[in-house]
Order: structure tokens, then C-alpha cells, then sequence
């Protein structure tokens, strides 16, 4: 979703790691090969959430809350090293993190440190929750969410169906994922998961844009690089002023979601704001319960914070201003 050459060194990918994790996944292939059997065409045993909003919405953070909880599963760090394998990551992470299996503390400092640091969305600690895009990206056709192919599908779908309902079967809670990167595809997510339950974080459009900017400074070293989900339009926006690319990388992100999110089934989505869900995560918490009450999941008391500080920034920035009041 950004320029791999340019980033700065803190945002580098680890190569030594990228090709040991390839290395291991032909080693594994078999045992990865036997897990997809042994799922395909499985309901799931437990409800799909995923998590959709722009860049720079909270996600993270509410990913971090829901790791908090203890009522569901989620793509830690840990997981994503099995990205090629997640069935056998996952029985590896409850192995080494699950209280059924715990002994006299031996892995205790594996589990989730309720560490709420985050940069562009990179967490730390084993058991903190991970973007998980390189699972993604094995079923999503190259380029296609870059350069808007005209039609693609999630590729081979079954495959991709067998190895989500594994990983809900090993972990046996709900399973939340994180699924901007199709924020502009979003009928693909639904036609491959009809009975996910859809969630939308919305932000305040300058406070998600500014941050962008920030978020490209850091990530860049520059403002003008871009970052995150593509839109259409976006080779022309590469012309304009910072300002202007994420003031319309926001705006079409989330006239795409009002879209998308019309056309579900009240059954199928749940929104909320970003504001709402700092202010009282409690509330919010109700809220999806009783989505999971309607799919016969019953996720407890809630045991998690009373609320969080959000992120507001000053309307200082007139030319960004300008730029999101277009309408």
C-alpha cells in the first residue's frame, strides 16, 4: 500500500526474517497442505468480525481492546509469523500462550502485556494484535487493490474459507480481524464472508487526515509519500499538495464505507465512533455483544477499561480544512 524504497529505516521490512518465514513455509508445506484439507468447506464454528475503517481511525487501538478482553481471537504478532500456515500457527500460539496449557509460569511473559503502544500501526509484544496483511495478501490477486482491477475475486476462495474457519475452531471464540486494505472493495469481503459481522470505526475526517499526514512523516520522512489504502484516483492526487491527497483519501475511503455499509443487512454491521468508543468502550462493548447474542455467541461481562483518551488535534491546518469541506 506505500513505496517500500523509500521508508524509513525503523519501518524497513526485516529481509533475513521475509525469506526464513519462506523458507519455513516449504517446510511446512505438508502439514499446511493437510490443515486446508481437513477445513474445506467447514461453516464456521464461531462468528467473523471484521474491522473496517480509513487509515488512522482507532483501529489499532480498538485491536488492542479486544485483545484486552479475553472473549476473542485475533491475529497476534506471534500468528503472523505463520502467515503461509495459520491453523498450525495458531495451535503453536495456544500451546505456548493458552491457560489450558499452561505450566508453573514457564511462557508466561508471552502472554498479551496489555501494552497499548502503537506505531502506524505496528504493536509490540508477541501477543499483541497484528495488521495480518500477508495472510490477506496470499488469496488477493497482485495489484488489484492497488490498480482497481476491474474484476477479481479472493483466490482460491475455498482455501481461503478452510484455513479462517481453522483458526476459529483452534482458538474457539469469535475471530476479529482488521480489513481496511479492502475498504474500497467491500463487496468482495462480503460476497466471500456473507455472514461476517461487519465493523465500521468512524473518525472525525480531520483528525484521521492530519494524522495520516503524521503518519507519513513518520513512516517517510516526507508528507508528500503515500500511505495506506489506495483510491481510484490516486495517481492524479500523486499531482496535488499534500493537504489534498489525504483530504480526498478520506473522504472517498468513507463515501466508499457509507456505500457499502447501506447495503448490508442490519444483522451484518455495527458502527460506531471513534469518540463514542474512547468515551465509554463499556457501551460499545454491549452493543456487540448483542450482535454475537443474535449469532448464539455469548462473550460475558465485560472485564475491560472505562474508557480511553482520544487523539484531537487543532483546526489549525486551513489549506486541509479547505480541501475536506470540497462538498
Amino acid at each position: 500500500m506505500d513505496n517500500e524504497d523509500s521508508r524509513a529505516k525503523a519501518f524497513t521490512k526485516n529481509l533475513p526474517l521475509e525469506e526464513f518465514i519462506v523458507e519455513l513455509s516449504r517446510d511446512l508445506s505438508g502439514i499446511t497442505k493437510s490443515f486446508q484439507e481437513k477445513y474445506s468447506g467447514n461453516d464456521f464454528q464461531k462468528p467473523l468480525v471484521i474491522l473496517m475503517a480509513p487509515m488512522r481511525s482507532g483501529t489499532t487501538l480498538f485491536m488492542q481492546w479486544i485483545a484486552s478482553l479475553g472473549c476473542f481471537a485475533y491475529p497476534s504478532n506471534l500468528l503472523s509469523r505463520f502467515y503461509f500456515s495459520p491453523v498450525l500457527g495458531a495451535k503453536i500460539q495456544e500451546l505456548l500462550t493458552s491457560s489450558k496449557y499452561a505450566f508453573r509460569d514457564e511462557l508466561a511473559d508471552l502472554l498479551f502485556s496489555g501494552n497499548y503502544f502503537s506505531e502506524n500501526g505496528k504493536t509490540s509484544n508477541s501477543m499483541s494484535p497484528n495488521e495480518f496483511w500477508y495472510f490477506w495478501d496470499r488469496f488477493t490477486p497482485e495489484n488489484a487493490t492497488e490498480n482497481f482491477v476491474d474484476h477479481w475475486e479472493f483466490q482460491p476462495l475455498d482455501v481461503f474459507r478452510a484455513e479462517i474457519a481453522g483458526m476459529i475452531d483452534v482458538f474457539d471464540k469469535p475471530l476479529v480481524m482488521k480489513g481496511m486494505k479492502y475498504c474500497m472493495h467491500m463487496d468482495k469481503l462480503a460476497s466471500a464472508f456473507p455472514d461476517a459481522l461487519f465493523l465500521r470505526l468512524k473518525r472525525d475526517n480531520y483528525d484521521c487526515a492530519i494524522s495520516t499526514l503524521k503518519a507519513r512523516q513518520r513512516q517517510f520522512g516526507s508528507f508528500n509519500s503515500w500511505y495506506s489504502i489506495a483510491v481510484a484516483n490516486k495517481d492524479k492526487l500523486l499531482s496535488c499538495s499534500a493537504e489534498q491527497q489525504v483530504a480526498e483519501q478520506v473522504l472517498t475511503i468513507n463515501d466508499q464505507l457509507d456505500r457499502s455499509f447501506q447495503e448490508l443487512p442490519a444483522l451484518n454491521k455495527l458502527e460506531v465512533s471513534y469518540d463514542d468508543f474512547c468515551h465509554s468502550p463499556k457501551q460499545f462493548f454491549e452493543l456487540l455483544k448483542s450482535k454475537m447474542a443474535q449469532r448464539g455467541e455469548n462473550i460475558g461481562e465485560y472485564q475491560g477499561l472505562d474508557r480511553f483518551l482520544e487523539k484531537k488535534y487543532e483546526r489549525n491546518n486551513t489549506e486541509l480544512l479547505k480541501f475536506l469541506n470540497r462538498n
